[in-house]
């Protein structure tokens, strides 16, 4: 398998992360308000919009997590 085609879209994908986190955490110190309301206003979307979406899709996260805590790769090394 030839890994260094794919390093240059690995390395895009992880500044592109970091770009987007820097940005939402530097908007979170300079507006805590306005972070708190845009987030209020998407959770809100989220559960009026996608309810069952929503829960279905954070249930499935939850279950999932206890499958691999409690199965084989829950204990890796």
């Amino acid at each position: 398998m030839n890994t260094t085609s794919s390093r240059p879209l690995l390395g895009a994908v992880f500044i592109l992360s970091v770009v987007i986190c820097g940005a939402i955490g530097i908007w979170s110190v300079l507006a805590p308000d306005a972070v708190a309301g845009a987030a209020n206003a998407l959770t809100g979307f989220a559960l009026t919009t996608l309810d069952w979406l929503f829960l279905m899709l954070c249930t499935s996260f939850v279950v999932l997590g206890a499958v691999l805590a409690l199965g084989p790769y829950g204990c890796s090394r």
